[in-house]
């Protein structure tokens, strides 16, 4: 099991000076979206961002986490919205009956949301 953030024991109350004393710890900051990410993951982004930086959990060495995440909870609401639209089964171009390329989007989306969303603090577990 991987070490926890400083600021997820300083969250949680767990923290000890003679256990975590002495590790980085980053300031609280909200870090600047990259350039590139599209409406849905930028809204995303101004939901979050605030929230972790006032628990202290977000510093400006967490804008590519924060960017992954989001983009891969923007991604899945799409996948989920197809889903919805299209179907979970689809007909081939040679007419058989095959599972929506979307449901292998959404999965993988929900894989990504759960591994970054716990280096976030943003799981149960974490």
């Amino acid at each position: 099991m991987r070490a926890l953030p400083i600021s997820i024991h300083r969250a949680r109350g767990s923290f000890r000076a003679d256990r975590h004393g002495g590790r980085p710890e980053p300031k609280p900051a909200i870090p600047k979206p990259p350039a590139g990410m599209d409406k849905a993951a930028r809204a995303l982004w101004r939901y979050y961002a605030p929230r972790l930086a006032e628990l202290r959990v977000l510093s400006a060495l967490d804008r590519e986490t924060l960017a992954i995440y989001v983009r891969a909870v923007a991604r899945l609401n799409k996948a989920e919205a197809a889903i919805l639209e299209t179907g979970e089964i689809i007909r081939t171009p040679a007419g058989f009956a095959s599972p929506s390329p979307w449901i292998g989007i959404a999965q993988k989306c929900i894989e990504t949301i759960r591994f970054y969303g716990g280096a976030l603090g943003l799981t149960p577990e974490s």
